[in-house]
């Protein structure tokens, strides 16, 4: 895959940030930023199998 999970994530101390309920839970929360950042790398890496290429490479002849 093109894209990696960030590595400077620090998990415990984006935990030691929540103070609510909605800090984890909410519409800008830690789970909802994990899910999307999950998602999407997913998502990702099904569209290079599909495609058999990287996002951003091209083919050699345009029509095969």
């Amino acid at each position: 895959m093109t894209k990696n999970i960030n590595t400077n994530f620090d998990y415990n101390e984006e935990v030691k940030k929540c103070k609510t309920i909605d800090d984890v839970m909410g519409k800008n929360g830690l789970i909802q930023k994990l899910v999307k950042d999950v998602l999407e790398n997913i998502l990702e890496g099904e569209m290079e199998e599909h495609l058999g290429r990287n996002k951003y490479e091209r083919k050699e002849t345009p029509y095969e």
